[in-house]
């Protein structure tokens, strides 16, 4: 069928009667009447309105549409997360690593999927998802271990997560990199003083306890 086109099918009458009554019970003053249905047909008139062509696997494209692919769901993702729409752009942004199987050799698509892992991470910072935000940030370092949006950004979900030391191992790491970003100061130095704070309950309490 085309679009636009309408098709007629049709059946026994008999199935359109199934459940309502039965045609073999000769008590029923009506039966002899709706015997008379049984033989006709029912017909069912269906347009073909619009059709879905599922996208093809990332497997079977050729490298250069797996590029395609990946950066179309990459801008579709960040318009969804400009527009507060955490959870659509998420969906996009994991798309990304299905595309960039195999390619993880070639400079591009280490970047591709780095930026990928790093937007996923943004994601789930703001989803309040901080252990998964930790995950993502751990596969774009594996690509680029200098990589410093993936340290502030791993900072963050592990200073949710209580985790100040390793907050601040992590902000201290990006603040090597990029000694001058306002965003990892702030991070460093709010890390260091949980974990100052936390230092001094642990040394009071073990004060307490001799």
């Amino acid at each position: 069928m085309n679009q636009g086109e309408i098709a007629r099918l049709y059946c026994d009458a008999s199935y359109g009667l199934n459940g309502i009554f039965d045609t073999n019970d000769n008590e029923n003053p009506e039966s002899s009447e709706h015997e008379e249905e049984v033989g006709k047909r029912l017909v069912f008139e269906i347009e073909l309105c619009y059709w879905h062509t599922p996208p093809p696997s990332p497997w079977a494209l050729p490298s250069d549409e797996k590029f395609q692919e990946a950066e179309k769901h990459r801008a579709i993702g960040g318009n969804y997360f400009k527009m507060g729409k955490f959870r659509s752009a998420l969906y996009h942004y994991s798309k990304i690593p299905d595309y960039m199987k195999g390619m993880e050799g070639l400079s591009e698509g280490a970047q591709l999927l780095a930026i990928a892992y790093n937007n996923k991470a943004a994601c789930y910072l703001k989803l309040g998802s901080f252990t998964d935000g930790v995950l993502s940030c751990d596969k774009a370092l594996l690509l680029h271990s200098d990589n410093v949006k993936a340290l502030y950004r791993r900072g963050k979900c592990n200073l949710s997560l209580l985790e100040y030391k390793e907050a601040a191992n992590d902000f201290s790491k990006a603040f090597d990199l990029d000694p001058k970003n306002e965003s990892v100061i702030k991070g460093l130095q709010e890390a260091k003083n949980k974990l100052s704070k936390l230092t001094g309950r642990e040394r009071d309490m073990y004060k307490r306890m001799f």
